[in-house]
């Protein structure tokens, strides 16, 4: 799980220190702790926090979409400039940074010992009509915006010129 954690950890921050140089977070040292004696979890409070697999849930410290969405947090959070940090655009924010970095509308495949994945930003949200009141399933709607956003872009641009479009719009709308 350490030297999981660490490669994913390098690849996001590759991601960042070309669309969000200017984020101090991106150059700051981030602690990680793996194998934490809990599961199905992670966590970001400044550090990242990965589980133990257990319960049915693989390791979280060894899932790619996990590093990538905890990471998402702290970019989230330090990259706001103005309005006020809110748990449902968090977690739409740190699933979109996973998607950029895997290329897949699922979150975590393989989190589940079944093979499952733990959310799916494909599937069209809209708000209102989307909105239950829990974060990680009202996110989906703001992720999966832009995700359709990638699509749109892809079809008029190509795959590389929209990839790195929506994460250039992704990282200056997130302030």
């Amino acid at each position: 799980a350490e030297l999981s954690a660490y490669v994913f950890q390098s690849q996001v921050r590759t991601w960042a220190l070309e669309y969000a140089p200017d984020i101090a977070f991106v150059n700051s040292r981030i602690d990680t702790y793996v194998n934490i004696n809990e599961n199905c979890n992670a966590y970001f409070d400044g550090n990242l926090n990965f589980m133990r697999a257990g319960s049915g849930c693989a390791n979280t410290g060894r899932i790619a979409d996990v590093n990538y969405h905890e990471w998402g947090h702290g970019f989230h959070y330090y990259s706001l400039v103005s309005g006020e940090f809110d748990g449902s655009m968090s977690e739409g924010i740190a699933d979109i940074v996973s998607v950029l970095n895997t290329a897949d509308p699922v979150i975590s495949p393989g989190f589940f010992d079944s093979g499952e994945g733990l959310r799916n930003v494909g599937p069209n949200r809209v708000y209102p009509d989307a909105w239950v009141g829990e974060v990680h399933t009202d996110g989906l709607i703001f992720a999966g915006a832009v995700w359709d956003l990638l699509g749109e872009l892809t079809e008029d641009l190509g795959e590389e010129e929209a990839y790195h479009k929506t994460s250039q719009l992704l990282a200056a709308a997130v302030k």
